[in-house]
């Protein structure tokens, strides 16, 4: 493992040379760290970067700074690898267009940066992330990055989730997924129902869904989860409702992304 001391100039030439580590090299110059950082490649598709670094001494507040730490890892497509991350790949899947790539990875990485910069106020941050659906042309992945510090009784959790459309470049928001103009206040009721069902002791008269609100997808449900403290006390973490997809029926277009999802399989595919 090398380290490396990453100026702005130094960073895009190291990017133009290394294509594959740009955003490793262009989020260190963003986070202005002296940083040791490492780059696994699996055997396919999705590359886990990690970071692992040292706030540098001398900095505002540098008291609270020089005791902490940032490790966290996230995701990035792999065009060369084919854009899988294992065997579930489709043929759709293996051909992700280079700029497409680039546009998805770089709405990661300032996504992961966003979470550093919440979290590391906090002091120490370490982070992962988990991938939750990737087929039919389609990616959902989560981040989870934690801030801790001295005199905290826990660490303060922050997630944020990203779902795409490899063949378009196409980013989603929760009203993106709906064509019905009634969607939201429908998935609202859904959430609130759900919630009561979880027996969730509520911080607010009423839960209300906005067009940013926290989602990710998974091969089955669609899943609306809320920050911490943002609905709910902090041992009940990131309440979360999953809405079958089944139960979306009449909301959503014929040609997004549930209905991708949602498609029966047909009869034929059991018979080879």
């Amino acid at each position: 493992m090398s380290s490396y001391r990453f100026t702005r100039q130094r960073a895009q030439a190291f990017a133009r040379r290394v294509p594959v580590l740009a955003l490793v090299a262009l989020t260190l110059v963003a986070l202005s760290l002296v940083a040791p950082q490492t780059v696994i490649l699996p055997a396919a598709g999705l590359l886990p970067v990690s970071l692992a670094a040292g706030a540098p001494a001398g900095a505002a507040g540098a008291v609270a700074w020089q005791a902490t730490s940032i490790e966290v890892s996230y995701p990035i497509i792999d065009t060369v690898a084919g854009g899988g991350a294992g065997g579930d790949r489709t043929a759709a899947d293996s051909a992700i267009d280079d700029e497409i790539a680039f546009s998805i990875n770089e709405a990661i990485r300032e996504l992961a940066l966003e979470l550093v910069a919440m979290a590391s106020s906090f002091g120490s941050v370490s982070g992962e992330y988990h991938i939750s659906l990737q087929q039919d042309g389609l990616i959902s992945l989560t981040l989870l990055y934690s801030g801790f510090g001295p005199y905290m009784a826990h660490p303060m959790h922050y997630q944020r989730s990203l779902t795409a459309d490899l063949r378009s470049g196409q980013i989603y928001n929760l009203p993106d997924l709906f064509s019905h103009p009634g969607a939201l206040e429908r998935l609202t009721e859904m959430v609130q129902e759900d919630l009561a069902r979880q027996d969730v002791p509520l911080l607010v008269e009423t839960v209300v869904l906005s067009p940013r609100q926290d989602f990710y997808l998974t091969p089955d449900a669609l899943v609306i989860y809320f920050q911490l403290y943002e609905v709910a006390p902090y041992a009940w973490g990131f309440p979360e409702v999953v809405i079958p997809y089944e139960r979306l029926t009449g909301l959503v277009p014929p040609d997004g992304p549930i209905a991708r999802l949602a498609r029966p399989v047909p009869p034929e595919a059991f018979s080879r």
